[in-house]
């Protein structure tokens, strides 16, 4: 193939543009920019519909795409921008899955900012030191596949992309924004599709969402089926059969259905932990006379050393937990790393606010731990775990691409400050321009994660259901059933699930029909219908946001 910008051929060496190997000024500014679009669209679709799908490939795609254009480029200096560009979506999960339980538990609750900021900025630190510290475990001597950070690194090995990847990305992006604005602002469109339909009972609508089918397209067709296998159990089984056989009344079945998808999905998180344990207790023994261990520097250690008490006294003074809980909180924080890092590295799954929730349990059965502070405990180890999937998959594409592990921790320090910053940001617009009663189930953001942390951490659930679920979520993913997507199935508000299953739909057609097409501008029409659904939904919450003021 013919190299027309010097991609392939000399990927290792440094263009005039870097500042050492990959990393360079509009690497970091092209990551920054990706970033802010990336993180925003992140948490609003992980409140608007519970999944956040790794950004990691379409990250890879614009960078490769914009630096391209700006010639005279390398692999490792697309990598280092791609690695940029993603790390702030999973910060943007942790904050989503988490913070917003607050409200779900009391829409009255006043919360300080400054708490939000410091709890995530303790999970992205935790996340930071741990990620660079394990990289060689798990990247050098273990070699986990971390598929989504092999699929990235291929996609740009064998990407002959040009500017028309860019046109197609713009082009769905567009088409999306105008879309939802049409709909959400003008209401000249409907929201939702087929709303006098019904099964049993059963409402049949569709949400009239690019955002939600472009979620069940990335996510495919297995995990679509578990969306509607669970659908039809919540739905048509508890919600009208069970309903109209006088098992529940209408409010019961909507307690019991929810707390049964919940305790599936929590199943399906301590199945990882569970599965993740055994594979990290295997290869610690298999590895353990090889290996190096963690080689540090005075000067590495000293800047750790000051790390941890830094963490240590933030957590102390402003989430309000005593200095031995603070320790022990930054311990279990770095416990969930590994076991999300062994997770991520062999089936690209982080259920990170299961992690959280099962650490900050721990700490709340030996300290009297409150409410408010239950949920800025879970943000930080949510943020951290989320962040070290990200940042170990990205080390995985480095590795295969051969970028330097510094430059890319250096784009990875950038993406997830800023990442930070965009997601909180966004966060603070949607509630000011909507209100704090808009999570939970039947709301304008299901935020699922969360509403699973407010029920753990307050206490709102049918027990029997919950322990049934869990048992059964643990088993399933024992069995590799994918339990958390028939949880999602199970708790989702049905227009939803409808919606990402027509999106599925869509990718299990085109596979068959056009999969050249497929393969080749799939995830990018995808990325950018979702992009731009998400985007626009923070613009207009900005402008409510401002004509409260």
């Amino acid at each position: 193939m013919e190299n027309k910008t010097n991609l392939s051929s000399n990927s290792k060496s440094p263009t005039k543009n870097t500042l050492v190997d990959g990393l360079s000024v509009r690497s970091i500014l092209i990551g920054l920019l990706g970033g802010a679009f990336i993180s925003a669209s992140s948490i609003y679709v992980a409140l608007k519909m519970g999944a956040l799908p790794w950004p990691i490939v379409f990250a890879s795609i614009l960078s490769f795409t914009l630096l391209k254009l700006m010639g005279n480029t390398n692999l490792s200096e697309v990598n280092v921008a791609h690695t940029t560009m993603s790390a702030g979506a999973m910060v943007a999960g942790g904050i989503a899955f988490t913070i917003p339980g607050i409200w779900i538990l009391n829409p009255e609750t006043s919360i300080s900012w400054i708490q939000v900021v410091v709890a995530t900025l303790i999970g992205v630190a935790i996340g930071l030191v741990c990620s660079y510290l394990l990289r060689p475990r798990f990247i050098d001597e273990q070699d986990l596949p971390y598929p989504m950070g092999e699929a990235s690194a291929q996609t740009l090995i064998a990407s002959d992309a040009g500017g028309k990847d860019l046109s197609v990305l713009g082009g769905s992006l567009g088409f999306a924004a105008i879309y939802t604005f049409l709909r959400d602002k003008l209401a000249l469109i409907p929201p939702v599709f087929f709303g006098n339909a019904s099964i049993l009972g059963v409402p049949l609508a569709v949400y009239a969402s690019p955002m939600m089918m472009s979620v069940g397209y990335l996510l495919g067709g297995l995990a679509a089926l578990g969306l509607i296998v669970g659908a039809l159990v919540g739905f048509l089984g508890i919600a009208s059969l069970a309903v109209s056989s006088g098992i529940f009344t209408a409010d019961h079945a909507t307690f019991v259905r929810s707390s049964l998808g919940i305790g599936l999905m929590l199943g399906s998180g301590l199945g990882v932990i569970i599965t993740s344990a055994i594979r990290l207790v295997k290869s610690s023994s298999q590895s353990s006379k090889n290996s190096k261990g963690i080689a540090l520097d005075k000067k590495g250690a000293a800047i750790i050393l000051i790390i941890a008490l830094i963490a240590v006294a933030s957590a102390t003074a402003c989430l309000h937990i005593n200095l031995l809980a603070s320790i022990v909180l930054i311990a279990l924080c770095a416990v969930a790393v590994i076991m999300a890092l062994q997770s991520v590295g062999e089936t690209s799954i982080d259920p990170m606010e299961v992690f959280a929730v099962i650490m900050v349990m721990i700490l709340r059965v030996i300290w009297d731990i409150q409410v408010p502070e239950a949920f800025f405990l879970t943000c930080v180890v949510a943020v951290a775990a989320g962040l070290a999937g990200d940042t170990m998959s990205d080390f995985k594409a480095g590795r295969i691409i051969g970028t330097t592990p510094k430059s890319q921790f250096i784009g990875e320090i950038f993406g997830a400050l800023f990442g930070a910053a965009i997601a909180i940001g966004v966060l603070y617009l949607l509630v000011k321009g909507y209100g704090t009663n808009i999570f939970g189930a039947d709301k304008e953001f299901v935020a699922v994660q969360a509403s699973v942390v407010a029920s753990m951490i307050g206490g709102s659930l049918h027990l029997k259901a919950m322990i049934l679920g869990l048992v059964i979520g643990v088993a399933l993913h024992l069995l590799k059933v994918p339990a958390i997507t028939l949880g999602l199935g199970v708790y989702l508000p049905l227009h939803l699930t409808l919606a990402a299953l027509v999106g599925a739909l869509i990718k299990v057609v085109l596979n068959k029909f056009a999969p050249k097409f497929e393969e080749r501008y799939g995830v990018i029409v995808a990325s950018g219908l979702l992009g731009g659904e998400a985007i626009v939904g923070v613009i207009i919450a900005l402008v409510m946001m401002l004509g409260a003021i």
